[in-house]
């Protein structure tokens, strides 16, 4: 169960750069809508093993998938390196750490390696699925109303 740490660490580290650093700085609207891309991409990685089987086929495409979701929420860091702080950099430079992590903690959960039972792997990638569209519908809520 420890190799489900990643998606805890995530949701914290993701509360404290969206509740303090963006909240203190504030956003643009390009800024905020990237970062709802990125929960979009990361979602849509989550959403996967939720519809379809882990057919040879189905993790080549997750592999892709997940691979370009690494790449997407890089696309920012040019236009974070001269609005952020060296603390909301080391944020991102966890969250970054983090990614890979919990795509690679789904894959595990989808192939029935992480979790006790098919029931509680379904349970979990539920869950973090609901807390990933939660975070991208409160990113997209609060921002277009500022």
């Amino acid at each position: 169960m420890i190799l489900l740490l990643p998606f805890g660490l995530q949701a914290l580290v993701m509360a404290v750069d969206e509740l303090v650093f963006h909240r203190r700085r504030g956003l643009d609207r390009r800024e905020w809508l990237g970062h709802a891309v990125d929960s979009a991409g990361l979602l849509a990685c989550l959403a996967l093993p939720l519809a379809l089987p882990p057919t040879p086929a189905h993790l080549g495409l997750y592999a892709a998938m997940a691979a370009g979701s690494c790449l997407l929420v890089t696309k920012d860091e040019f236009i974070h390196q001269r609005l952020c702080t060296g603390a909301e950099h080391w944020c991102h430079a966890v969250l970054f750490l983090l990614h890979p992590m919990v795509l690679m903690a789904t894959a595990g959960l989808w192939l029935g390696l992480l979790a006790p039972s098919p029931p509680a792997a379904l349970w979990m990638l539920r869950v973090q699925a609901l807390g990933v569209a939660a975070c991208m519908a409160f990113q997209v809520g609060w921002w277009a109303r500022r």
